[in-house]
């Protein structure tokens, strides 16, 4: 998924425990970027870990597509649990 998100030489730098991504690393072109990580399934902060503040913001918040709340935020009705999200009843 990172390299979804930016280019493969950060991605791998990342993967092998190098910093975080940084907001200049970040693609911020939305025509780039894969509309694969707009699917409903995408556990999309599970690479939240591996950006700086600045670098995350690039995007904006996430937001769920199942309540239109941020992801995280404790109002979406998506929750991670560690391993997967799932949906609050």
């Amino acid at each position: 998924m990172l390299k979804w998100f930016v280019d493969k030489e950060v991605a791998e730098r990342v993967m092998r425990g190098g910093d975080l991504i940084e907001e200049q690393e970040v693609e911020s072109r939305p025509e780039k970027i894969p509309r694969k990580c707009l699917d409903e399934n995408v556990c999309i902060s599970q690479i939240k870990k591996h950006f700086s503040f600045d670098g995350w913001s690039v995007h904006g918040s996430w937001t769920c597509l199942k309540c239109c709340n941020e992801l995280d935020s404790g109002e979406s009705i998506v929750v991670w649990n560690g391993a997967i999200y799932s949906v609050l009843d």
